[in-house]
């Protein structure tokens, strides 16, 4: 496989094969919760932070970018994320006093 050597360029790449995937699997990055971007050299992460918030407008995941050095020398950036489909949600449960076996929330004690 060919590197690009530009960052915008990398991180392009990296979602074409992210969008692929997730597509294959029938998620979009719309699923996404989580996301963590390596990044090989300090100066790169304004522009590595600019470049992904394009691919990143409407979705707000959970994210953490973190300074590595990574296996090939010439790579830049490496991005992984976790998606979760809307559709394997559970609606929360209300959890008043009926429904945690009467606790007074004023002394933790059942009534």
């Amino acid at each position: 496989m060919q590197i690009p050597t530009g960052l915008e360029d990398q991180i392009a790449n990296c979602f074409k094969t992210i969008n692929a995937v997730l597509d294959e699997a029938g998620f979009s990055l719309a699923d996404v919760v989580r996301v963590t971007y390596i990044v090989a050299d300090r100066s790169l992460i304004p522009q590595a932070m600019a470049c992904v918030g394009s691919y990143f407008r409407d979705v707000r995941p959970a994210a953490t970018m973190m300074l590595a050095g990574l296996i090939e020398e010439a790579m830049k950036i490496e991005i992984e994320l976790t998606a979760l489909h809307q559709s394997w949600l559970v609606p929360a449960r209300p959890c008043g006093p009926e429904q945690a076996g009467n606790v007074s929330p004023s002394r933790g004690q059942r009534q």
